[in-house]
This record gives C-alpha cells, sequence and structure tokens, in this order.
C-alpha cells in the first residue's frame, strides 16, 4: 500500500494543458472586461460632451438676453464740434467719452 484509499487509480493530469485553458480563459475575461471598460467610457464620454454643449447653449443664450437689455451709446456734438458719447450705467449714472469726429478735420481748424 502507498497510502491511497483502496479503488484510487493515480491517473497523469496534462498540467500545460490546464495552464493554457486557464491562460485563454483569464483572456477572454480580461478582454471583455476592457471592450466593456471602453464602450461605457466612450458613452459617458459621448454624454459629457453633450451636456457641456446645453450648458454653453444655455450661456450663451443668457449672455444674448443680457446684452439684448443693454443700451446703445448715444452720440451727440458738443460745442467745439467733437462728437460725445454718453453711454448709459444700469445705475442711472452716464459716463461721457469725448473723441473727435476726425482727426483730420479737427486738426485742420
Amino acid at each position: 500500500m502507498s497510502g491511497h484509499p483502496p479503488g484510487y487509480e493515480k491517473r497523469d493530469v496534462n498540467l500545460p494543458a490546464i495552464i493554457v485553458v486557464g491562460v485563454i480563459s483569464l483572456g477572454f475575461i480580461l478582454g471583455s472586461i476592457l471592450i466593456l471598460d471602453c464602450y461605457f467610457y466612450g458613452y459617458i464620454a459621448k454624454l459629457e460632451d453633450r451636456n457641456a454643449r446645453q450648458v454653453s447653449y444655455e450661456l450663451q443664450a443668457e449672455i444674448d438676453h443680457a446684452a439684448s437689455k443693454l443700451e446703445k451709446p448715444s452720440t451727440s456734438k458738443d460745442a467745439d464740434g467733437k462728437t460725445v458719447f454718453s453711454i448709459p450705467v444700469n445705475d442711472g449714472i452716464d459716463i461721457f467719452a469725448k473723441e473727435e469726429a476726425t482727426r483730420k478735420g479737427n486738426a485742420a481748424k
């Protein structure tokens, strides 16, 4: 007796075949995880890009709406013949900026 239970037959185990099957199985598992990860990463990136564009459109709409409420500067001539720009400010204070109508015209006077 060699220490085995009665009726036990020793079988040859093909260890290299077991290793090859294990490596191939592990490769399939890791490959499928990689493919799914890439798929979902692309899907999430598309969602983020879509959300970023939506936020951009919303911000542009707010900017356009605010710009439409701004008053345009008015122009007039003062006693010296210079153009005066009146730029209205939201709190009711007008800022006056003077600018020559044309540099050549006023330089000739």
